[in-house]
């Protein structure tokens, strides 16, 4: 038998210094005026949905920004 573990939440594997760095790196290409997201951010996120990461991490973000980024990610 062949298995495999598959693990999105965390719980086994903590991957927030990753995804802070994939974020940064986004908000560096995007040219996004921020300071770094750190690990600390994501995990204060962690579990959200979608949109509530985006007003998260960007407070003063505008709401229509914030749709265009939930249209964007769908359609990666």
């Amino acid at each position: 038998m062949v298995g495999v573990i598959f693990d999105l939440d965390g719980t086994l594997w903590n991957i927030s210094s990753i995804c802070a760095d994939a974020w940064n790196q986004a908000i560096k290409i995007a040219n996004i005026p921020r300071t770094p997201i750190t690990e600390d951010d994501i995990n204060g996120i962690s579990g959200l949905p979608f949109i509530e990461c985006i007003k998260n991490i960007f407070p003063d973000i505008e709401e229509e920004n914030i749709v265009l980024a939930d249209i964007t990610f769908e359609k990666i």
